[in-house]
């Protein structure tokens, strides 16, 4: 099942600065001290299109990186042991042509450990959010290639991915992700990185996140 909106509380922006967003605050919000094992009902993985902000969510992974994709890559995978990506689906993220129409640039997870258990099980329910956008990023970190402030908010579908990411994937078609405390991309949580397992003190509080 899936739902076609426009995210309208979104403030996403393809930007092509040339010198990053310097932090003007530090840190002050403090993560939640533990989330409800189920927050919502109904699509569990969304897709946000950046530069528009057009949303849509699925039932599945695999639906929500199909559309992420514009359909270029249908079969999508997550490790039953790790919870990232497997190699062969970010071979095929990363193996896109320059012309393709859509390109992922970071994946959020709700829960810590890529939304996996200690023992490898998987938290019910899996939450992901998927940002892609219709070029892959410029090399040098001294920039924003995309901005997506404040986060998805659809409690209906989804949840409020304000305040509710604790582990990250990025490193996919040349873009690294860091992350702001406040929707004003203020307030450092962790710069430019390929992936975080845990933000441990930055669990639950990014509300900015950026792409280089």
């Amino acid at each position: 099942m899936r739902r076609i909106r426009i995210a309208g509380g979104l403030v996403a922006l393809a930007l092509a600065l040339t010198a990053a967003v310097a932090p003007s605050a530090t840190a002050t919000s403090g993560p939640a001290p533990d989330k409800a094992a189920t927050a919502a009902t109904g699509e569990r993985h969304c897709a946000v299109e950046v530069t528009t902000g057009v949303t849509e969510c699925f039932d599945t992974f695999r639906e929500s990186i199909e559309h992420a994709t514009a359909g270029r890559v249908t079969d999508a995978r997550l490790s039953a042991t790790t919870g990232t990506v497997d190699g062969t689906t970010t071979a095929k993220l990363n193996g896109g042509p320059s012309t393709a129409a859509e390109f992922v640039i970071g994946i959020q997870y709700y829960w810590q450990d890529y939304n996996r258990h200690p023992d490898g099980t998987l938290h019910t329910p899996a939450y992901t959010l998927t940002h892609s956008g219709p070029v892959t990023c410029t090399s040098p970190t001294s920039d924003v290639d995309y901005r997506s402030a404040p986060l998805l908010n659809d409690t209906g579908h989804t949840v409020d991915w304000n305040n509710n990411i604790r582990s990250f994937q990025s490193g996919f078609n040349n873009c690294l992700q860091r992350m702001w405390d406040f929707s004003n991309c203020t307030g450092p949580l962790i710069g430019y990185s390929a992936a975080s397992p845990d933000l441990t003190g930055g669990r639950d509080r990014a509300e900015c996140v950026e792409w280089s």
